[in-house]
């Protein structure tokens, strides 16, 4: 039982955090300090706490499990989510930039090369290695910070 409640809830707090990382505009949100990230964690102690039958206080050992379990499924269901918005929406963020680019006056020479490579990498597709390398990096630290 103790089990099912620490996956229920890690699914939980997986789900919160990538609806922050995955739902454009949403995801501006993680620019403070990786908040939306965080607020999966505290949101899988959360309905942990509600879950259990006992509504003592949560031991240390057991919150960092909730909060690396969050954030573990946070990471693949953030890459589920963001493929699902890349298959409607595509590169939304890239062309957010490009018509930021287009409404300046002068553009520095640095700032075409890197959305030229920007578009060269957005041609290739989705990419989901990189990713989920980087989904599996940082959910996991910032929801056990956040629990």
């Amino acid at each position: 039982m103790e089990n099912r409640n620490i996956l229920l809830a890690g699914f939980i707090g997986g789900f919160v955090t990538a609806i922050f990382s995955s739902i454009p505009y949403l995801n501006f949100i993680n620019c403070f300090c990786c908040i939306g990230i965080m607020l999966g964690g505290a949101a899988a102690l959360v309905s942990y706490n509600r879950l259990s039958a006992a509504l003592n206080d949560i031991s240390m050992p057991l919150a960092i499990t909730i909060g690396i379990t969050a954030g573990l499924m946070g990471a693949f269901l953030s890459l589920l989510l963001s493929w699902i918005v890349y298959l409607q929406l595509g590169h939304w963020d890239i062309r957010l930039l490009q018509s930021m680019v287009e409404q300046m006056e002068e553009v520095p020479q640095q700032l075409e090369e890197a959305l030229q490579l920007l578009e060269d990498r957005a041609a290739r597709g989705f990419d989901w290695a990189p990713t989920l390398f980087s989904n599996l990096l940082m959910f996991p630290l910032f929801c056990l910070a956040g629990a």
